[in-house]
């Protein structure tokens, strides 16, 4: 397909904010094409004008910006790869002008792009031929029409690669990707000219490289992929109060020896220490000449915090409330400065804090510089704010109200569970002359809690609190079988999901039901509603959740991987002061192969993370684009 037209930018034509949402250039002119295809493949188009630059954009049916072209010397150009349907091309200028244009457009079929192998240690000669594989070829609205040609690569074991592109024509780029297509790594011009050097640590696996023609030129070039093994990087042993002048060693442990994937090369200490008990250290790094950083991991290598000082000279520092255990420091330098640094340690038990019973009626209270802190009450916790603490009694799931009042404090609540855990924490929800006082109103579950008051910038002042503890709600609707249609409605009566769920956080109305998972299998459940857009939840007995989906129109959840037998728990949520109809089904494939009558899969586009957010007004949006807060958090 080729087509080419001439037209104008008039002052009666729409503006581009109006057609696009966009503040650049808001009040340019614009005119819209609808552009339609019955089948994938990719578009280009070249916008020329005499009067003004031009600036093209590309939308999909959701009127979502897809490409964008901004001109110059009085052309525009946009090549995009898109799939079968219908589409709005808008052509505007890139300041407030007016003038003729002419557009021409094209249609082609993505082209082939072959996955030759490479072998470590072997240079390969490659080309690129004219009509080259492109990477707008390989996905989905890409715009980029570079030259790319990849390769597939084994490694057998953890390792450090040397990836290696040169030319003598073409300006070389390398990127490292996951079978998937994930972005790992990429390099341009870090050997100082036209040629690429990517250094970086990989697992064993396999592996994709996609070797680029950054400038677009054709033409020959060598890579070579070189493997080396990571350097060792034994622990130094931390013991509390020392104080260690150390430096960075060129030849040492970098950050990619220790961490793989990884390209960075910082230079890295590593040291190993041990908490006999429940407590809190403190660390500083410093040095004139490097940009400390300091990371803390647990024996599983689970990283617990981190801190990096803002500029070279500056000191890092943590100061972290930890159980009992062995944990391993690192400390780095943000780049490569391999100069002097100066480490101290210290560990401190925790302090023997009060604890306050549970007032019945508001109490007004001070915190002062002689009150514990929160990491004396929370742990693990960084929060080194002044506190103070409540025991919440209680032997059985119950209702808790607790509001934290102040007019010269930004107040702060966090709850503790019977076992010390954090479960909810708040700032801002108590409303207060300033909107920041403290609110809790949450289902919590059995046993003895901890209620701890504080402030978000740790100043001593005065405050109040009251808390009130009450009975909990039956907000079950039922138990429902492994293959059942359930048809029903949210009412005003029904449970808001703060009371339904213990912690959790939201005042969307509620419909809970239980199911009895026979034996080993796939669960599936899924919700519509003509009026509501819906979100569905499976969670486990113990409220801790395994999977969800959610639309505008319905939410639908199937469980990816088998669930043990046992008893699960289904919450179907509808967007606050929302009522009306839905109908949901349940589904189960057992261990034998039967499949589920009725499923529907509810699936999120790939490398877009599935978030939930403003499920009250979902006109606008696609699936993945909805995002409802279930818990407002405003951690530190």
């Amino acid at each position: 397909m080729d087509a080419s037209t001439s037209l104008s930018l008039t002052p009666g034509d729409c503006r581009l904010r109006d057609a696009t949402g966009s503040n650049l250039t808001p009040d340019a002119k614009a005119k819209l094409f609808r552009i339609s295809s019955q089948a994938e493949g990719v578009f280009s188009f070249s916008v020329q004008s005499a009067s003004f630059d031009p600036a093209v954009y590309f939308q999909d049916a959701d009127s979502r910006i897809r490409g964008v072209a901004s001109g110059k010397n009085r052309q525009g150009n946009l090549t995009i790869h898109v799939p079968k349907g219908t589409f709005t091309l808008i052509v505007s200028a890139t300041t407030v002008a007016l003038g003729d244009f002419q557009i021409t457009a094209s249609f082609e079929t993505p082209r082939k792009c072959e996955v030759r192998p490479l072998v470590i240690g072997e240079t390969e000669k490659g080309n690129f031929p004219e009509a080259p594989c492109r990477e707008l070829d390989m996905t989905l609205y890409s715009t980029r029409d570079l030259p790319l040609q990849l390769y597939s690569l084994k490694v057998s074991a953890t390792s450090v690669l040397t990836i290696e592109m040169n030319s003598g024509v073409l300006d070389s780029y390398v990127a490292l990707l996951s079978t998937q297509n994930m972005m790992l790594g990429s390099d341009d011009n870090s050997t100082g000219g036209a040629d690429a050097r990517l250094l970086m640590s990989v697992p064993a696996g396999g592996y994709l490289i996609r070797a680029n023609s950054q400038d677009g030129k054709l033409g020959g070039y060598n890579l070579l992929v070189k493997s080396e093994q990571p350097r060792q990087c034994p622990a130094k042993p931390l013991e509390s109060e020392i104080t260690l002048n150390s430096k960075f060693n060129p030849e040492g442990c970098r950050y990619l020896d220790l961490f793989a994937p990884s390209s960075r090369t910082s230079p890295v200490e590593r040291y190993e220490f041990a908490n006999p008990e429940k407590g809190w250290i403190e660390l500083n790094m410093t040095g004139s000449k490097v940009q400390p950083s300091l990371m803390i991991l647990d024996g599983a290598g689970a990283v617990q915090t981190r801190q990096t000082s803002l500029a070279v000279g500056e000191r890092s520092q943590i100061i972290y409330s930890m159980k009992p255990g062995v944990y391993n420091l690192f400390a780095t330098t943000v780049g490569n400065l391999t100069n002097e640094f100066l480490l101290t340690f210290r560990f401190n038990r925790l302090p023997n804090c009060p604890v306050a019973e549970l007032p019945s009626a508001q109490l007004a209270s001070r915190l002062t510089t002689s009150n514990c802190r929160v990491l004396d009450y929370v742990v693990p916790s960084r929060d080194a704010a002044l506190a103070a603490a409540y025991k919440v009694p209680g032997a059985k799931p119950r209702m808790l109200r607790a509001v934290m009042q102040s007019k010269s404090l930004d107040t702060y609540l966090y709850l503790l569970d019977n076992t010390g855990a954090m479960v909810l924490e708040n700032d801002d929800d108590g409303g207060g002359f300033a909107g920041t006082d403290s609110l809790i109103d949450n289902l919590i579950l059995d046993g003895d809690h901890l209620l701890v008051a504080t402030t978000f910038d740790g100043d001593p002042g005065e405050y109040s609190i009251e808390a009130k503890v009450s009975e909990a709600r039956n907000c079950f609707s039922g138990a429902l079988g492994v293959s059942s249609i359930k048809a029903s409605a949210f009412t005003t009566s029904d449970c808001l999901a703060r009371e339904a769920i213990p912690y959790f956080s939201a005042d969307y109305k509620t419909n809970l039901f239980s199911v009895t998972v026979p034996s080993k299998g796939v669960l599936n459940l899924s919700a519509s509603s003509a009026s509501l857009p819906l979100l569905a939840i499976v969670f486990d007995e113990f409220y801790q959740v395994l999977g969800l989906g959610l639309s505008s129109t319905g939410g639908t959840v199937e469980m990816t991987s088998p669930l043990p037998s046992g008893k699960y728990n289904l919450g179907l949520f509808a967007p606050p002061g929302r009522l009306g109809d839905y109908r949901a089904t349940v589904d189960f494939r057992g261990d034998s192969g039967t499949a589920p009558q009725s499923a529907r899969q509810f699936t999120f586009r790939e490398g877009v993370k599935p978030r939930v957010r403003d499920l009250t007004y979902p006109s606008s949006q696609t699936p993945d684009e909805v995002d409802v807060p279930f818990e407002k958090i405003k951690r530190r």
